[in-house]
């Protein structure tokens, strides 16, 4: 029965790391002008745990031409220290855009693009 219970706290645990990283996801893809490349990092409020969004060109692969829309690709993962060791959940995306070339705060536009 422990052993179920301990199970079952693990699901848990990764159940709301898993929506940590949908909301992150969310936040990406609700914006409308991404940088032609980018990282940033931040921590989930509630839990501690961190979340690192990458954002890289998908098609065409080289924004070397600076086209003014591409497609990009998205890379989310939220680490935390499970009971365990530590653990982390990764997901990915692709999304159309515009391209921001000027300077770009991914993090704050993360931040600040649902409300919390």
């Amino acid at each position: 029965f422990s052993k179920s219970f301990w199970n079952l706290r693990k699901l848990e645990d990764v159940h709301q790391y898993q929506l940590a990283s949908e909301d992150v996801l969310t936040r990406v893809e609700f914006l409308r002008v991404l940088p032609p490349e980018g990282e940033a990092r931040g921590v989930i409020r509630k839990s501690g745990a961190q979340w690192k969004a990458t954002i890289h060109p998908w098609l065409p692969k080289s924004l070397e031409a600076k086209p003014t829309e591409a497609i990009m690709k998205i890379d989310v993962e939220v680490s935390w220290q499970g009971r365990s060791g530590p653990l982390n959940v990764k997901l990915e995306a692709i999304k159309r855009a515009s391209i921001g070339y000027d300077h770009f705060d991914l993090q704050q536009a993360i931040e600040n693009a649902l409300p919390q």
